[in-house]
């Protein structure tokens, strides 16, 4: 059978014995889980048996992407658009060629965030696209 083994109403452990062993183990009380929704870290108040909280972590929002990844945020229209400029326009030249030197885009360096809102403000990309390609998202 399954026995809680309880310390200061509180179920340390689950092992399967019998109740005559686990009497032998040090705990202030066994108990047989037949028929009772019980696990380990669960606590009794008042006679009720209460699950533990498990805090929901924050999730961690990424700054740090791949060029693919940062290219993925742009529309297909957007990039082409981008890819055209670059022929004939040496502000987006330069852009684009950082863009594609780069290891990694980080979303919080200033040279991305000014070089994203520069297409914003030439009406390269659509208003407001500059704030949605630099947004983080969790991991």
């Amino acid at each position: 059978m399954n026995v809680a083994l309880i310390n200061n109403s509180i179920v340390e452990n689950i092992i399967v014995a019998d109740l005559e062993f686990a009497t032998t183990l040090g705990y202030d009380e066994v108990l047989d889980t037949e028929g009772l929704i019980i696990g380990i870290g669960w606590t009794r108040i008042n006679g009720v048996w209460t699950a533990p909280f498990i805090p929901v972590p924050k999730p961690v929002l990424v700054s740090v992407i791949t060029p693919l990844a940062f290219l993925n945020r742009f529309t297909d229209n957007e990039a082409k658009t981008i890819m055209a400029l670059a022929k004939t326009d040496p502000d987006v030249e330069l852009w684009w060629l950082k863009y594609n030197k780069a290891q990694d885009i980080d979303l919080n360096d200033p040279q991305t965030i000014a070089g994203v809102t520069s297409l914003e403000t030439a009406g390269i990309i659509s208003e407001g696209r500059a704030s949605e390609i630099l947004t983080k998202y969790p991991a």
